[in-house]
């Protein structure tokens, strides 16, 4: 307000604001800065999950039992995959990874590495293994886990630890369904907002 009202008595004129004006508008600026740069990392990472959640929405889903193997989408009943759940005694289930947290391209050998942990995560459980395969040609398909007997929330919980943006999740009888399962990943020395905000956001 200040630097408006001496533009308007300067006739516009940058020049004719004083050195204390010109000096108070600057530190606006610099503090301003900090919350610019956390809201684009927020419209950037949103961007991303909004995309990376419409690809979960194209992906399909495929079990293997023994020779059978058994594909479908979020969202879709499918009598082979009821039929498997029959076979297994199974109500509830879900499928999930620990490949590419947060949907980012992650190297082969840590993807096996964390791979391996969540089979050892879900050792008590009946396993069958999968892969999810999405739209994108250039994306390759993803190991994945079919978790047989697991209820939602623990399903959830393995997402959230292995940092999986979302997990495919079903009972017998009904859709499979997507769920969010956005966390931090395994491993990452860090708070939630340590995530999300820059040295210099933290900062300030």
């Amino acid at each position: 307000r200040h630097m408006l009202d001496q533009l308007e008595s300067s006739g516009g004129r940058y020049r004719g604001t004083t050195k204390q004006a010109r000096r108070d508008w600057h530190r606006l600026l610099a503090y301003n800065r900090h919350d610019c740069l956390a809201l684009r990392h927020i419209a950037v990472k949103g961007s991303h999950e909004l995309a990376a959640w419409r690809a979960y929405e194209r992906t399909r889903f495929c079990v293997d039992e023994g020779k059978r193997r058994v594909c479908f989408m979020a969202g879709s009943t499918n009598r082979g995959l009821q039929a498997l759940l029959d076979r297994h005694g199974a109500i509830r289930w879900a499928f999930i990874t620990a490949w590419n947290p947060r949907s980012r391209p992650t190297q082969r050998d840590e993807n096996d590495r964390r791979q391996a942990q969540l089979r050892r995560a879900v050792s008590r459980y009946t396993v069958l293994p999968g892969e999810g395969i999405g739209p994108d040609a250039s994306w390759d398909p993803e190991e994945s886990l079919m978790v047989l007997g697991i209820s939602e929330s623990d399903a959830v919980k393995l997402g959230r630890e292995f940092g999986q943006l979302a997990i495919v999740v079903g009972k017998r009888g009904e859709a499979s369904r997507l769920v969010s399962g956005v966390g931090v990943p395994r491993g990452w020395r860090g708070s939630a907002v340590s995530c999300v905000l820059t040295p210099a956001h933290r900062q300030h």
